[in-house]
């Protein structure tokens, strides 16, 4: 069961990853109409979707090292 719940705060360590990557523009969408719309969506609400990724990327991150540190102890 340890196991599920660290796989879960990688699923979602790597989502946040993801929208960080794409608000900053390095993933692009393949399909140009979905692209159009993904930044129809990030006109307005970049810098608040950057600091939403980012907190999210600190407290998997941080969950990440305490789950493995007692995993390993």
């Amino acid at each position: 069961m340890d196991y599920l719940g660290l796989l879960v705060e990688l699923l979602f360590f790597g989502m946040g990853l993801y929208f960080l990557l794409l608000s900053f523009g390095v993933v692009k969408v393949r399909d140009a109409e979905k692209q159009q719309k993904v930044d129809a969506f990030f006109e307005g609400n970049t810098i608040l979707l950057r600091i939403v990724a980012v907190c999210l990327l600190l407290v998997m991150g941080l969950n990440l090292l305490v789950h493995l540190s007692q995993l390993l102890a």
